[in-house]
């Protein structure tokens, strides 16, 4: 996240990771009011700085696509848990779910792929189309998903 000026499509995925770490502490009983006032200091940014001329579609379309991202964002946070709770097993329990263990460590980097994917696409309902996620391989660049391969940048997240 850029410091001085967050795109909304930054803003919007740490709104979706807020609202989740909000649920899932409801359920324990965590003081999570610290999340709720980021979460509307993020709100209230994103009113004055985007949404001022945003049209009804465009804020329909970003309501699709916030939703989108809290999806994606819940799978990755489920999926965090798993690893976490396959932590706690002993290196026999480990080693008989291996599968399980190579499934989710798959499935991790797919879906912040779509996550990267559905940022680009909020900040481009805003005419932003700078590429924010990197992600490297030690063969070089991940392609992305569109026929336009990215273009190098000095500085990955």
């Amino acid at each position: 996240m850029q410091l001085l000026r967050p795109s909304p499509g930054e803003c919007v995925d740490r709104q979706t990771i807020l609202r989740i770490k909000i649920q899932e502490g409801a359920k324990t009983g965590l003081d999570c009011r610290h999340f709720g006032d980021e979460d509307g200091a993020l709100q209230l940014y994103l009113e004055r700085t985007w949404f001022q001329a945003a049209t009804s579609d465009r804020v329909e379309q970003l309501q699709l696509f916030s939703a989108e991202l809290k999806k994606v964002n819940q799978s990755l946070w489920d999926l965090e848990n798993k690893i976490r709770n396959l932590k706690s097993l002993s290196s026999e329990e480990r080693d008989e779910r291996t599968k399980d263990i190579v499934s989710i460590a798959l499935a991790i980097p797919e879906l912040n792929d779509e996550r990267a994917r559905l940022v680009a696409v909020i900040n481009s309902l805003f005419g932003l189309t700078a590429q924010e996620k990197l992600y490297c391989s030690i063969l070089g660049p991940v392609p992305s998903r569109s026929t336009k391969q990215p273009t190098r940048s000095a500085s990955s997240e």
